[in-house]
């Protein structure tokens, strides 16, 4: 299924709410998905790309992967739009494995997604029993829930020896992923 899709969004860099942009951070952009192509509008620029039926941007897998099935999720191909515009063709979205820590002095299985495919810094997501994205770790960049709904996350304090501990159990399940 394919149909016509719009979203419209704007973006600034402030020291405050409500201030105004800092330096020349204020971005709007327009985007229309049609018969396989996107186009992006920003201003008077105009740029059509090819991105296929199935696609999505980077961002917005952090939303798709609290919705997978863990171990029986099946290897899901698209294009991938990443932060800069760029269509990234063929990523793929799997399953890569399970860990046990210790959250709160009780055990946790979390379960890890990861993205890769040419061109694209193979991401991998991590998501607890509740389906909650937790961690988000992409080359160097290292995202963490911090709260939900106001309260804050409870990690251990030392989370790597319980990490560690649950890796190796993770390796003995033999349910290993891909590239990294």
């Amino acid at each position: 299924f394919f149909d016509e899709r719009r979203v419209a969004f704007e973006s600034k860099i402030t020291r405050e709410p409500g201030a105004p942009p800092y330096m020349r951070t204020a971005l709007k952009k327009q985007a229309l998905a049609a018969e396989g192509q996107l186009t992006l509008t920003a201003g008077e620029q105009k740029i059509t790309k090819s991105v296929g039926n199935a696609f999505t941007a980077k961002w917005c897998l952090c939303e798709a992967v609290q919705r997978l099935g863990g171990s029986a999720a099946k290897p899901v191909q698209f294009s991938l739009i990443d932060e800069y515009d760029q269509v990234r063709p063929g990523a793929t979205l799997s399953f890569r494995r399970e860990a046990d820590i210790a959250m709160n002095a009780k055990p946790t299985l979390l379960t890890a997604y990861q993205v890769i495919g040419e061109g694209i810094v193979p991401t991998v997501y991590w998501v607890d029993a509740a389906h909650r994205l937790l961690f988000v770790i992409s080359g160097i960049e290292v995202y963490i829930l911090a709260e939900e709904n106001g309260a804050k996350i409870q990690y251990p304090q030392d989370p790597s020896i319980p990490m560690q501990e649950g890796l190796r159990r993770s390796e003995r399940r033999g349910r290993q992923g891909g590239n990294r």
